[in-house]
């Protein structure tokens, strides 16, 4: 397939591919996946319910033959994508087949801050599965929707790109792509909010205030409960990793609320929070955060390391 129509190769491959409306997706995606599975592979698409059903009328019978996912759902906070494919990945190879896949984690309608970590979501995905063979990536980008930012943040991110001049292969630094996704900034916080240092004497009261403020900000139910659970994870990362005391910064912002921490430590994993850990040690109160929060930012360089959980009410 320049698109769809050569043998899957042995080996990851991740391409973007441009399309235009609806009609443009099906045809692009439906072809895709029609072939691969006319050759014996397994699929998955983690998709809209809307495209799902567009691509299921496409394909006909050869529908059964593909999974489906709910991207909407299950990307939501885009830190909990590479663990869905990791899961599909290690089941599926069991039976010998060729995999292919399409994810499309980038729509218009995402937060600014969103859209930021599902770029990076893009380019950790060729560091966590480069040691997985028989596996094709394909992710498509509405050119009609998204602004040009996004799509030349595409070009950056893919192997290959697919648009309406042909295919082009991109040389990609994986290593040091993945570096950038944690050695980069956040936008300023807010002047406004809580602001507290704390220490392990300290940890109920910060608790305590990110229940207040989460309450304050329209979150409720268990999800005030999520929000605390992750700033008492971060933190507690913070005591355990950083200098032994921390800095926490929590605000509400449009129809949200967020807790900052910073701390002295620093982080090297890029793919932290996006791999269980093997036990309660370090990396877990990540994972646990992105479980349960709608996105998780993390920042880690020579200054030290700063988390961004956000909890939408």
């Amino acid at each position: 397939m320049s698109g769809d129509d050569t043998a899957i190769e042995a080996a990851y491959r991740h391409d973007a591919v441009f399309y235009s409306g609806e009609a443009e997706f099906v045809e692009a995606i439906g072809s895709f996946l029609e072939s691969g599975v006319g050759r014996g592979a397994r699929a998955l698409a983690l998709v809209t319910r809307h495209k799902a059903d567009l691509l299921k009328s496409r394909l006909g019978p050869a529908a059964d033959s593909v999974e489906f996912g709910d991207i909407l759902e299950l990307g939501e906070n885009p830190a909990r994508i590479i663990p869905e494919w990791r899961r599909w990945l290690d089941e599926a190879s069991s039976e010998g087949s060729p995999l292919i896949g399409v994810g499309e984690p980038i729509w218009a309608e995402r937060t600014s801050e969103e859209m930021v970590e599902s770029h990076n979501h893009e380019a950790l995905l060729n560091l966590a599965f480069s040691d997985v063979t028989d596996f094709w990536l394909r992710c498509p980008y509405d050119a009609s929707t998204l602004n040009e930012a996004d799509l030349e943040r595409a070009r950056t991110t893919h192997m290959s790109l697919i648009d309406g001049d042909g295919e082009h292969h991109i040389q990609l630094d994986v290593a040091a792509m993945a570096a950038e996704t944690l050695s980069g900034t956040l936008p300023k916080a807010p002047g406004e909010g809580l602001k507290v240092d704390f220490s392990i004497e300290g940890l109920h009261d910060l608790r305590e205030l990110a229940a207040k403020q989460a309450v304050e900000a329209g979150v409720s139910g268990r999800r005030v409960e999520d929000f605390v659970l992750a700033v008492s994870e971060i933190a507690t990362n913070s005591l355990q990793y950083g200098s032994g005391s921390g800095a926490a910064h929590i605000w509400q912002g449009v129809a949200e609320v967020v807790c900052e921490i910073r701390d002295s430590g620093r982080i090297v994993d890029p793919l932290i929070g996006r791999r269980p850990p093997a036990g309660v040690g370090r990396g877990y109160g990540t994972w646990i955060s992105n479980q349960v929060c709608d996105l998780v930012q993390i920042r880690s360089g020579d200054d030290g390391t700063v988390v961004r959980v956000h909890q939408r009410a």
